[in-house]
């Protein structure tokens, strides 16, 4: 039964103590301690009220908690602090007499809420094993959960990249090759921190897609236009190509870039995604261009390329000109472009009477 009712809706029953207790709580059972959720377990049913009862609500220390359907709400502990609780179910009428009318009531069960004793134990990664290499867009990741687990969730180097229940299946190619940690989080209904968590590391090998080169990338057709950097630009610092190269290229087979530096492929990318990484060339003068390659019509043939553009590679920052001390006091010149004997002063900047102080001194 789908509930969706909040609390403003519930109207308690004025004569709260008054209400004909004919519900019982089955499970848990009055002194049990409760570590994980737990089914609040009852005898209600739509029979109750006169046949009027509708749904229960699950009460906690005389207030209402959640909707539920019948013998169907769920004692969540970790909503709750450590100690002892009350626990009760109500019975709710649906609109005899009043909307959402409390009409029955079972026995208060005290409940502990102790510290999960579980906590580490609810999640086995089965697959892959620690250590395996990896390769692909399905890598099956595989793990055992324990009768607590709600969800889970998969992290891949600490990033969450999905969420579910059960199995996941991870696309390896997302990340570069080397080693990845994959770590699986679980959770309790409702719970936002991890019940028990599991971790492998696993070595991705994945192959690198090399195109064929072109015997004569020069009567490749110049159809790309790289917008940045500009011709001429000094980088120091990693910086992505921009291109206008996209699927609609080479009569609509384009299916990836790759970057090409003083005509040596540098690596593949996506459309107008290639990073350009200053420190893995000397300083100075560098080219760089984009060709678009097919999917497979020829496999990962080259088909269309971009301008040239040429860049210089600072590898470090220059430091800005100090400025030159301006003298005073007798003795001192200004200085001015060396003067030829006999050259006339005409055109020459700077103080003239300087050099004649100078000539002087």
């Amino acid at each position: 039964m789908a509930l969706s009712f909040g609390i403003s809706a519930w109207a308690p029953n004025p004569a709260f103590a008054a209400l004909p207790q004919t519900i019982t709580i089955s499970s848990p059972t009055t002194g049990a301690t409760i570590t994980k959720n737990t089914a609040v377990a009852d005898n209600d049913s739509s029979s109750q009220c006169g046949g009027l009862a509708w749904y229960d609500v699950l009460y906690v220390d005389g207030k209402a908690t959640t909707a539920c359907g019948f013998g169907a709400c769920v004692f969540s502990p970790s909503a709750f602090s450590a100690g002892s609780h009350a626990i009760q179910i109500h019975a709710h009428t649906s609109n005899s007499p009043n909307p959402g009318y409390e009409c029955a009531t079972s026995q208060t069960v005290d409940v502990i809420v102790g510290s999960a004793s579980n906590v580490g134990n609810e999640i086995t990664i089965t697959a892959p094993a620690s250590g395996q290499t990896v390769s692909g867009s399905a890598v099956a990741v595989n793990a055992t959960l324990g009768p607590d687990v709600y969800s889970d969730q998969l992290v891949v180097d600490g990033a969450v990249v999905a969420s579910g229940k059960g199995n996941f299946t991870w696309n390896s190619t997302t990340v570069g090759n080397g080693q990845h940690n994959l770590t699986v989080n679980v959770f309790q209904q409702g719970g936002s921190s991890p019940i028990g968590t599991a971790s492998v590391a696993v070595n991705v090998s994945n192959a690198l897609r090399t195109p064929i080169p072109t015997p004569t990338p020069s009567s490749l057709p110049q159809t790309i236009t790289i917008s940045s950097p500009a011709s001429g630009a000094i980088i120091s610092a990693n910086i992505t190509i921009a291109d206008n190269d996209s699927a609609s290229q080479c009569g609509g087979l384009a299916w990836y870039d790759a970057l090409y530096v003083d005509g040596n492929h540098v690596t593949d990318c996506g459309f107008s995604s290639c990073v350009f990484s200053p420190a893995s060339f000397g300083h100075g003068a560098h080219t760089i261009a984009i060709h678009a390659h097919t999917a497979n019509n020829p496999s990962g043939h080259e088909c269309a390329t971009s301008q040239n553009v040429g860049v210089t590679v600072s590898t470090s920052a220059t430091p800005a000109p100090s400025a030159s001390p301006t003298p005073t006091g007798a003795g001192y010149v200004t200085l001015l472009p060396p003067v030829a004997s006999g050259q006339p002063l005409s055109g020459i900047t700077g103080d003239a009477s300087a050099i004649v102080s100078s000539i002087a001194h």
